[in-house]
C-alpha cells in the first residue's frame, strides 16, 4: 500500500517527439493505491471530501476508439483535476477542463504500445499537491494535442490561475513565456535535444517545477 502521493515531484516537459511514456505510467502507478490510504473515508473510493485544501483530485481516463473495422485503435489518455471545496472556489470553477495527457494509435498488443493501453481499468483517481497541478496544466497547455482544441489551452491556464491562491503561482502570470509559434530549436548536442526551460519554486512546499516550453512528454519523478 502506498502512502499519500509524494509531494516533491519534479515535472519535465520535453521537446522530443519520440519520447518514453514510462514516466507517465510510473506517475500513475505511484498513485494507483491512493484510494486505499488511511486518510480516505471510504477505502477504495476517493471522493472530493477526501481532498485537503492544498490538494486536487486527479481523474485519469482512457478512451478507446476503433478505426473502421480493423483492430487498430486510437487511444487517448485524458486528465481532469478538481480543487478541494476547502479552497472556497465557486462550484463551477473547481473542476479543470479535460486535457490530453498522452495518445497512441495502433494495436493494443503492439510491442510499441504504452502499458496504459492494456490496463484493465481505464480510469484512475488519486490526489496530488495543488502546486504540482498548477505547473503541470500550465505546461500541458502548450502541447500540440491541447492546442489543437479551440480554447482548451487558454481554459487550462485560466483554471491553473484560479486555484493558485496561496501558492508560488498566485502572483505570477501563467502560460507560455515564448511565442507558441516558433522556429525549430537547434540541437547543439547530438545526444541531447535543445530545450527551453522555465523553473519555478514553491517556497511553502520546498519543491521545484521545471517546465520545458514545448511538447509532449511529462517526466515526473521522486
Amino acid at each position: 500500500m502506498l502512502p499519500t502521493p509524494p509531494r516533491n515531484l519534479l515535472l519535465t516537459v520535453t521537446v522530443a517527439r519520440t519520447y518514453s511514456r514510462t514516466d507517465i505510467e510510473r506517475w500513475m502507478k505511484l498513485n494507483a493505491q491512493d484510494a486505499w490510504s488511511r486518510s480516505v473515508l471510504l477505502p477504495g473510493y476517493l471522493a472530493i471530501d477526501d481532498v485537503a485544501r492544498d490538494q486536487v483530485l486527479c481523474e485519469v481516463m482512457r478512451v478507446d476508439s476503433t478505426v473502421s473495422s480493423s483492430a487498430i485503435c486510437s487511444f487517448t489518455l485524458y486528465i481532469t483535476a478538481t480543487a478541494s471545496r476547502q479552497l472556497g472556489l465557486p462550484a463551477a470553477d473547481q473542476a479543470s477542463p479535460r486535457a490530453i495527457l498522452d495518445t497512441f494509435s495502433g494495436r493494443r498488443d503492439d510491442p510499441a504500445a504504452p502499458e496504459w493501453v492494456r490496463w484493465p481499468n481505464p480510469a484512475l483517481r488519486f490526489r496530488q499537491p495543488r502546486s504540482t497541478l498548477i505547473g503541470l496544466f500550465s505546461g500541458m497547455a502548450l502541447w500540440n494535442e491541447n492546442l489543437a482544441t479551440s480554447t482548451l489551452s487558454s481554459a487550462m491556464i485560466i483554471w491553473a490561475e484560479r486555484i493558485s491562491v496561496g501558492t508560488w503561482a498566485q502572483s505570477k502570470k501563467l502560460g507560455p513565456t515564448t511565442p507558441v509559434k516558433r522556429s525549430q530549436p537547434v540541437n547543439t548536442r547530438a545526444h541531447k535535444p535543445c530545450r527551453e526551460v522555465l523553473r519555478v519554486h514553491d517556497p511553502e512546499e520546498g519543491e521545484w517545477a521545471e517546465i520545458l516550453d514545448s511538447s509532449p512528454t511529462v517526466r515526473i519523478t521522486n
